[in-house]
């Protein structure tokens, strides 16, 4: 049974959270979450991805991802497919942009 625990988690137990699409697929796992200072909230999530011969990090805004329990099984389902994000904008570990990049989706 799938139970919804969107309520509170520490930041440091979403590192390394694995995504998945809403069909199962492995997409990748969390690096880490961009804070906007002025406001206090997630600006987004940095997600890990590996693909044909790529590694990138993808900058995608909190909102698009969905927490899911599954028994002990904790896991982020993202609306996306591995296509999409192969071809989807990646930065640097060492250059992270200043906010997600809202149309993550539309350019791949």
């Amino acid at each position: 049974m799938k139970v919804d625990i969107r309520k509170t988690i520490r930041a440091r137990d979403i590192a390394d959270t694995p995504v998945k699409s809403p069909e199962m697929e492995e997409l990748g796992e969390i690096e880490d979450i961009a804070i906007n200072l002025d406001t206090g909230k997630i600006a987004y999530a940095a997600l890990r991805f590996e693909g044909w011969f790529q590694r990138k990090l993808i900058a995608i805004p909190w909102s698009e991802f969905n927490e899911t329990l599954d028994g002990n099984d904790r896991y982020f389902i993202l609306n996306a497919t591995r296509k999409i994000l192969r071809s989807a904008p990646g930065f640097h570990r060492d250059a992270w942009p200043a906010k997600a990049f809202r149309d993550w989706e539309e350019k791949a």
